[in-house]
């Protein structure tokens, strides 16, 4: 069953050793059996969660949620200490600011931005962390964001509109 396996990274290898570019800046395979643009999925797909990337509004909604949750908690966000925000209850303020600025429309924005879950917040926030732009403590892990919610439940079904007609 996984014999094609090994053919078909041994294919796979020498056509990404032997794709050149051409000075017109077309791909050029020297003595591979794929085309060049099934070259460049395979090398896409192989690593796509490592190549993933997320629109810039993602990041800076990341941010904007911590600023929103740390200030609905009280917490000092001057003190390491005293501002810090666990995974969950960052999740509850991208939850909560994202009601409040899209409303049922929270998944389809997510989307565009390629943000499916909440994994992916817990992505940008590790990424953050590894520019420099966000800290941890050592109880900080990514599994903290794995599943805690699906969109369509708290975006969608467990929508309730504001009818007190205050903006």
């Amino acid at each position: 069953m996984i014999s094609w396996i090994a053919p078909f990274f041994h294919r796979l290898i020498r056509c990404i050793i032997f794709t050149t570019q051409t000075a017109a800046g077309r791909l050029r395979t020297g003595n591979c059996c794929l085309p060049p643009t099934k070259v460049l999925w395979s090398m896409t797909s192989l690593s796509s969660h490592s190549l993933r990337s997320y629109h810039p509004s993602a990041h800076k909604f990341v941010f904007a949620a911590l600023r929103f949750i740390q200030e609905q908690l009280g917490r000092d966000r001057s003190s390491e200490k005293t501002g810090h925000i666990t995974g969950g209850e960052l999740l509850e303020g991208i939850r909560l600011l994202g009601l409040q600025q899209f409303g049922m429309l929270c998944p389809t924005v997510f989307r565009k931005w390629g943000v499916h879950s909440t994994d992916d917040f817990g992505h940008i926030v590790f990424k953050m962390i590894e520019d420099g732009d966000m800290r941890k403590t050592s109880d900080d892990r990514l599994d903290d964001f794995l599943g805690v919610y699906d969109f369509t439940r708290v975006f969608i079904d467990e929508y309730e509109a504001d009818t007190t007609g205050t903006v």
